[in-house]
C-alpha cells in the first residue's frame, strides 16, 4: 500500500438485521485498490459482497478491482452494520464504523405496564451498596428495586409523610435520607423519622436536595427557605437575610475535595461555602452561560460538572466543567451536546460523564466525544430522562418513563 493515497470516507450507513443478497457491480480490468475496515468495537466479522472473508476488524482487503462494494459487519450482541463503498484505482480507503448495540441485549425498561413499578414518574435514582436501586417518585413515595422485586413505601402503607419526593442520599452510617415536598425523612430500613416545619425549625418544607459533609452533618437545599444544616441541636439556617447566600432557591448540593459546600442556585449561579464565607460564580463574573443550575457532580480529580436548564426560555441549557480557575461550557451553540434541560449528571468509575436531559434523552462524554442515546438510536424508550446513577458494575440506572437499566456503553 506504500505510495498510495489514503482517503478517509465519511459514508452514510444503514443498520438493519437482514440485507439483500444482490451483489453490487464491479468494473473489471482496471488497476486495483484496497479498503481498510475499522469498527468500534473491534472484532466484527467482515462479509464482502455477501461472501464470508474470514477476516475480523480491523483488517485490510486488498487487490480489489475498482467498483461498488457491499460490506457487512457482524458481531455478537450488536446489530448488523452494512455500508456501500466505491473503490477507486490506486487508492486505499479507510472505513471507520461504529456498531450499534442490540437494544434487546443492553436495555431493560420497567414501567407500570410490564412490572410492579407503582408509577412511571420517577424523579431520582440512587444505587445502593447491597445491589438494590432506590427510586424517588412524583406521587407514590419511594420504591426499592432488587432482583426483580419492587417494594413501595408511600403515605398509605408506611411512616413516610410525603408521596412527592425530590432527592435521595445515604448517610455515612447507611440510613436513607429523603427530600420531599413536605419535609425531610430518615429511613433506617424499618422506621421513618420526619423533619418538617411543624416539628422542627426547618424553614421550608419544600426540600430539593440533600448531601452529607465530611464531618457527617446533613445539608439540605430548600426551594424557598435557603440552605440548612442539621446537627444535634436542630437546623441551622443560612438564607439571604442572615448570610451572604445570594439566593434562597437551592437546586443542588455537593461537597468538594477540600470539604467546601458547593451550591447550585436557581437564578444566582454557583456558590462556594467554606463555613465562613460565600463566594459566588455566575454568568457576570465567571463565565457561566446560565445562572440557573439544576444539578451537580464531581469527579475524582475534583472537577465539578454542573447542569444548566433552559426552562421556559430562562437562561441557556447545557453543561459546564468547573474547577475554580475557569469553566468550559458545552451548549447546542458550540458543541455536540444539544440538550437544553439538563436534569442529572453521574460520573462513572472510568471517568465517563453521563447526563440526563428532559428534551434529548441521555448523553455520554468520554475522551472528548459526545454520544447521544435517544428513542431513535437506542432502547431508552423515552427521551424525557430525569435522573441517572451508576452501580459498581458500571450499569446505568435511568429515570425515563419508568426505570431503565442500561448495561452497555462501557
Amino acid at each position: 500500500m506504500l505510495g498510495k493515497k489514503l482517503n478517509i470516507l465519511f459514508l452514510l450507513y444503514i443498520v438493519f438485521l437482514t440485507g439483500c443478497n444482490e451483489e453490487p457491480p464491479v468494473v473489471p480490468g482496471l488497476t486495483d485498490g484496497s479498503i481498510v475496515i475499522v469498527s468500534e468495537p473491534s472484532g466484527a466479522s467482515i462479509i464482502f459482497n455477501n461472501r464470508e472473508t474470514g477476516l475480523f476488524t480491523p483488517a485490510s482487503i486488498e487487490n480489489l478491482e475498482p467498483g461498488f462494494y457491499k460490506i457487512s459487519l457482524k458481531l455478537t450482541t450488536y446489530l448488523d452494520t452494512v455500508v456501500y463503498s466505491i473503490v477507486n484505482r490506486n487508492n486505499t480507503d479507510t472505513l471507520v464504523l461504529e456498531m450499534r448495540e442490540n437494544p434487546e441485549v443492553y436495555w431493560n425498561v420497567f414501567n407500570t405496564l410490564n412490572s410492579d413499578l407503582p408509577i412511571n414518574t420517577v424523579t431520582k435514582v440512587l444505587t445502593a451498596p447491597d445491589g438494590s436501586v432506590w427510586l424517588a417518585t412524583g406521587g407514590r413515595g419511594i420504591v426499592n428495586y432488587k432482583n426483580g422485586v419492587f417494594i413501595n413505601y408511600n403515605v398509605g402503607n408506611s411512616g413516610i409523610g410525603d408521596n412527592f419526593i425530590q432527592d435521595l442520599v445515604f448517610s455515612p452510617t447507611g440510613e436513607l435520607w429523603i427530600a420531599g415536598s413536605l419535609g425531610i425523612y430518615k429511613f433506617d430500613g424499618s422506621n421513618f423519622v420526619s423533619y418538617t416545619r411543624n416539628n422542627s425549625n426547618l424553614p421550608d418544607d419544600y426540600v430539593k436536595c440533600l448531601t452529607f459533609d465530611k464531618t457527617g452533618k446533613l445539608w439540605a437545599g430548600t426551594f424557598y427557605g435557603g440552605l440548612v444544616r442539621l446537627d444535634d441541636t436542630g437546623f441551622t439556617v443560612f438564607d439571604t437575610s442572615n448570610s451572604e447566600l445570594p439566593n434562597n432557591k437551592i437546586m443542588a448540593l455537593l461537597v468538594d475535595n477540600k470539604g467546601d459546600l458547593i451550591i447550585g442556585t436557581w437564578g444566582s449561579g454557583l456558590v462556594q461555602f467554606n463555613l465562613d464565607s460565600f463566594k459566588v460564580y455566575d454568568s457576570f463574573t465567571f463565565g457561566l452561560v446560565s445562572d440557573y443550575i439544576s444539578t451537580l457532580a464531581i469527579n475524582t480529580g475534583g472537577e465539578i460538572w454542573l447542569g444548566y436548564s433552559n426552562v421556559a426560555g430562562i437562561g441557556v441549557g447545557g453543561v459546564g466543567r468547573f474547577f475554580y480557575k475557569g469553566i468550559t461550557n458545552y451548549t447546542f451553540r458550540d458543541s455536540d451536546f444539544k440538550a437544553n434541560v439538563v436534569t442529572d449528571i453521574a460520573i462513572a468509575g472510568n471517568g465517563a460523564v453521563w447526563i440526563t436531559s428532559a428534551d434529548k434523552g441521555l448523553y455520554k462524554f468520554e475522551g472528548g466525544v459526545w454520544k447521544n442515546y435517544n428513542t431513535l438510536n437506542s432502547g431508552i424508550g423515552y427521551d424525557v430522562a430525569v435522573s441517572i446513577d451508576i452501580d459498581s458494575d458500571n450499569v446505568k440506572w435511568i429515570a425515563a418513563g419508568g426505570l431503565v437499566r442500561y448495561s452497555g456503553g462501557k
